[in-house]
């Protein structure tokens, strides 16, 4: 969800998908699919255009957005912080190339730090003030196990975990005390 939008960040681009209707997140009735995941169970056919191209990248490894940001890791190990263009069927803008230490599978934008995890199973914290790697640690995953998506609120980081013959799995931290930055939750 970005600005109450649901949006897709594919390698075809960036589409807002529609307005989200609240009402589908509460919901028990079996037709709670006809929400976000029935958007996404429909398929691309029926998708318009994107509303922003990507740059030139790499494949694709994971995506986030935070109001007008948009964040992209490629398989290249570099991540691209973008604006999303004020006009629709624009290319998203680079505004800062990041490189990493591995292939990115999962990450999380908040107001100051870009949260990344990496296929090594570490995790890093990015000042998006000064793009300097605040911290790097460990994720502490399973054997065998990916990080595929990441989010979290005020106090706590949670991460989706998969992994070869078992179901996924919900990772829940508390933010760990980063060096020397203020970190605005």
């Amino acid at each position: 969800l970005v600005d109450g939008q649901l949006v897709l960040i594919s390698d075809e681009g960036y589409f807002d998908i529609r307005a989200v209707d609240a009402s589908w997140t509460s919901s028990t009735s079996p037709s709670t699919s006809v929400g976000a995941l029935g958007i996404l169970d429909a398929g691309p056919e029926s998708w318009s255009a994107p509303n922003a191209s990507l740059p030139s990248i790499e494949r694709l490894s994971a995506a986030g957005a935070l109001g007008g940001a948009v964040i992209l890791a490629s398989s290249d190990r570099m991540l691209r912080l973008c604006r999303r263009p004020a006009s629709p069927a624009g290319q998203l803008e680079v505004l800062l190339e990041l490189p990493t230490t591995g292939e990115v599978t999962a990450l999380r934008l908040d107001a100051t730090v870009l949260w990344a995890v990496l296929r090594t199973r570490e995790v890093m914290a990015i000042s998006l003030e000064s793009g300097e790697t605040l911290a790097q640690f460990d994720a502490n995953l399973p054997s065998g196990a990916t990080m595929v998506g990441l989010t979290g609120n005020n106090s706590h980081l949670v991460g989706v975990i998969v992994r070869e013959g078992y179901e996924p799995r919900l990772v829940i931290t508390p933010y760990p005390e980063l060096p020397s930055a203020t970190v605005e939750l």
